[in-house]
């Protein structure tokens, strides 16, 4: 049977791209920035292994806010800086979507293996 994968959307390969020249850093700002404002609203103390925040040892309680992990930061954030990038980082993230897309026609999974065949057959 053939995988299907789907691309990544733009801004995933903008990421792909571009996260350690420079999207990290903004990343990390935005992140220390939310866990920060979450420490003055609420009193409290942010977790640097999990990346989520909590608090008397208790990640979520009734009647706050929910809470955004890191990922959800990164995400935002690199969604955000992508609708701000200029025509010609766009068109390099196009170009690489589009490599991604020739590898994978290209790619064995994408051929009828003479196995899919048989299986084929077989459930007729």
């Amino acid at each position: 049977m053939k995988k299907t994968t789907k691309l990544p959307a733009a801004w995933q390969a903008y990421s792909t791209l571009f996260y350690k020249s420079k999207l990290k850093v903004l990343v990390d700002n935005a992140w220390g920035v939310y866990k920060t404002q979450l420490k003055k609203e609420e009193g409290e103390a942010p977790t640097e292994s999990t990346g989520n925040i909590e608090v008397n040892g208790a990640t979520s309680t009734k009647g706050q806010k929910k809470r955004k992990t890191r990922l959800q930061i990164q995400n935002e954030v690199v969604q955000a800086e992508y609708k701000k990038e200029t025509p010609e980082v766009r068109k390099q993230v196009e170009d690489y979507l589009q490599s991604l897309k020739d590898e994978k026609s290209k790619s064995p999974e994408a051929e009828d293996s003479p196995d899919d065949a048989k299986l084929e057959q077989y459930t007729r």
